[in-house]
């Protein structure tokens, strides 16, 4: 049974187990099912939005706390942190997110799906990290031969 309240968080009016604002849980969950549940709904607003909107749903929305939904949430956020847009505010909050869910997930996962999980979490975390260290590279080395060739350019007149 849902009912309609406000969000402790956020303050807005929410409906359902998670916040249409911010992403906060709302309801309370009493089993996995409902932890379940509230995910997937966490997942569909998600899904939903775009740009700061989806980036501020990353920052601050619901993690879940049981290790087989952490490795749920963690698996629906890895599509998000796109290693060809490592500026955008929605894939830097998606792997902030991801970061997130990891350490929890090393907290409380000792089985063998939440390892293998985490070593995963941790390749596209370092992925998307090393495809943003790139594009600095190349900028840097693009800018310093354009400065180069306005030199020599200067000197040639």
């Amino acid at each position: 049974m849902v009912s309609e309240k406000k969000c402790d968080q956020c303050g807005a009016q929410a409906t359902g187990l998670i916040c249409g604002y911010c992403g906060a849980l709302t309801g309370s969950l009493d089993d996995i099912k409902s932890e379940q549940q509230a995910l997937d709904e966490y997942h569909k607003l998600i899904q939903a939005s775009e740009g700061e909107k989806r980036a501020n749903l990353l920052k601050t929305g619901f993690i879940p706390r049981y290790p087989k939904t952490l490795v749920e949430a963690g698996v629906r956020c890895m599509p998000l942190a796109d290693v060809d847009d490592t500026t955008g505010p929605a894939s830097i909050a998606a792997v902030q997110r991801l970061e997130a869910l990891t350490t929890k997930l090393k907290i409380l996962g000792q089985d063998e799906q939440s390892r293998t999980a985490i070593v995963e979490f941790k390749a596209k975390i370092r992925r998307f990290k090393s495809a943003d260290r790139n594009l600095g590279i190349g900028v840097l080395v693009f800018v310093v031969g354009l400065i180069v060739g306005i030199v020599f350019w200067v000197r040639a007149c």
